[in-house]
């Protein structure tokens, strides 16, 4: 806090309860089976006096380890402790138990202590919030003191460990089987967030929450395209209320909302990307337009170079607003890298990025689908499908994702392969390649696969899909030929 300031003289004293911290201390002292009560969400600087602070960390190793936390086997600890020594020294430690604290009210002294330290922390934010706005600095936009009042009420709403309520393994199973049943009635062949996309859902049974899932690609391949048409079939489902729905949030870091918009009326009212940006769109084509806008659940975040905190802070935002189903985020290798990590190596960033992504997706029980770039080296291959070493930094993404996914479509390559004559050879050699090539480039035309190459609950496999790249559309493929 800044000395001398007048807004942190108005301020005064920071709420705190001494009552509540010596109730709980000496509860604990005197019975240590209450300390899982507090145990999942109460930490010792959750404590407004620094020497309950210490006693509260000593009772909680000393427990830990299966040995009493009273206060003879307290005082040694504490014997040159001054500040200790100042409330009284070894006398204090019984002086806790002589209050007679009330045991029974053990969880509330600690939900009281954990809310008076909350309380200052969110005036300590707000003063730090009012004094950056009062100065006028080069360097620090409003916008800048919003991002980081944002991310220090994140971390104050993180402060305490939310743990999650013991499960049964009855409730587990049951739980499962509501999943199947679900499907089941549906007869989608889902338990997640569906990817409007038949083969692929019965491959990987949707989306499935709480999961980080990859999908990685070299450039040119879709896997902008794939991941927008997956968002827009999961929220058209929403909207219709179906069974596999999703209410989406995507980060498009690579290009602007308007690209996206444009990529859906191509899809939706079957004109070319290429043609919108030339204006060669007739008036028939307009009212298309007009009647393809889309009503759907689904928000758009333009902002570049996003990191997992930024994700994480409007991904909550909107879950409390709105409800989220289904978080995309385009792409890995242009995301920021984390507080504290900006000067380290690629393969550290990235190693964090992906375990903080896996965190939002843990957090807010949602799936997480993040594309990747695939290394150069798959170019070197005769056969160009990728594998899991061609992912950037392969090691930390495939350690972190429940999914990997990996975008391949042969017509790419081919187009890029037409036979040249080569010298000295013959015309009936020369047309006999052609001849190759073009029934290859027939077979591959318009068709992607999507190679399943890590699923943690399925099987992994391809999946053939059709791409018309001229309308950013992804669909099944028509198998009846």
């Amino acid at each position: 806090m800044p000395d001398g300031s007048t807004l942190w003289s108005i301020i005064g004293e920071l709420p705190h309860n001494e009552e509540a911290e010596q109730g709980l201390l000496g509860a604990l002292l005197i019975n240590n089976r209450l300390f899982p009560k507090v145990a999942g969400f109460l930490r010792p600087e959750h404590f407004y006096d620094p020497v309950h602070q210490c006693i509260y960390a000593a009772i909680a190793t000393l427990i830990e380890r299966g040995d009493p936390a009273t206060p003879p086997t307290l005082a040694p600890f504490f014997a040159d402790d001054p500040d200790l020594q100042a409330n009284g020294g070894a006398g204090y430690l019984a002086q806790l138990v002589g209050g007679e604290p009330i045991v029974a009210n053990v969880e509330y002294y600690g939900r009281t202590i954990l809310d008076h330290y909350q309380r200052a922390r969110l005036i300590e934010v707000a003063g730090r919030a009012l004094e950056e706005a009062r100065r006028f600095r080069m360097d620090v936009s409003a916008a800048d003191i919003i991002g980081t009042m944002e991310a220090d009420l994140m971390a104050l709403e993180d402060s305490a460990p939310q743990v999650k309520p013991l499960v049964t393994v009855r409730a587990a199973v049951e739980e499962a089987i509501a999943a199947a049943d679900g499907a089941a009635r549906a007869g989608t062949a889902i338990s997640g967030i569906t990817t409007g996309l038949k083969d692929l859902d019965w491959r990987t049974g949707g989306l499935q929450r709480g999961e980080l899932i990859i999908i990685g690609a070299r450039p040119s391949m879709g896997k902008s395209d794939l991941a927008w048409n997956i968002a827009v079939n999961a929220a058209r489902v929403a909207a219709a209320g179906g069974y596999g729905g999703a209410r989406v949030l995507v980060f498009s870091q690579e290009m602007p909302p308007r690209q996206l918009g444009a990529r859906l009326l191509a899809r939706e009212a079957g004109v070319p990307t290429d043609r919108q940006r030339r204006g060669e769109v007739t008036d028939a084509e307009f009212v298309r337009f007009a009647q393809a806008i889309p009503d759907l659940p689904l928000w758009l975040d333009g902002t570049s170079r996003v990191t997992p905190a930024y994700v994480m802070r409007r991904a909550r935002r909107l879950q409390r607003r709105h409800r989220l189903d289904l978080i995309v985020i385009d792409h890995l290798a242009i995301m920021g890298a984390p507080d504290g990590f900006r000067h380290q190596g690629d393969t550290a960033v990235v190693t964090e990025i992906t375990r903080e992504l896996k965190g939002v997706a843990t957090s807010l029980d949602v799936p997480v689908l993040l594309l990747s770039q695939l290394s150069r080296q798959v170019e070197m291959r005769e056969d160009k499908r990728p594998t899991l070493s061609d992912l950037r930094q392969s090691g930390s993404i495939e350690q972190d994702a429940d999914t990997v996914m990996f975008l391949y479509r042969d017509e790419y390559y081919l187009r890029r392969a037409e036979p040249v004559r080569r010298q000295g050879e013959s015309d009936d050699s020369f047309n006999a390649r052609c001849e190759v090539w073009q029934q290859q480039l027939d077979a591959a035309l318009n068709v992607a696969e999507v190679i399943v190459a890590k699923q943690r609950m399925g099987p992994i496999g391809t999946v053939s899909l059709h791409y018309d790249g001229a309308y950013s559309a992804f669909s099944d493929l028509d198998h009846s030929n």
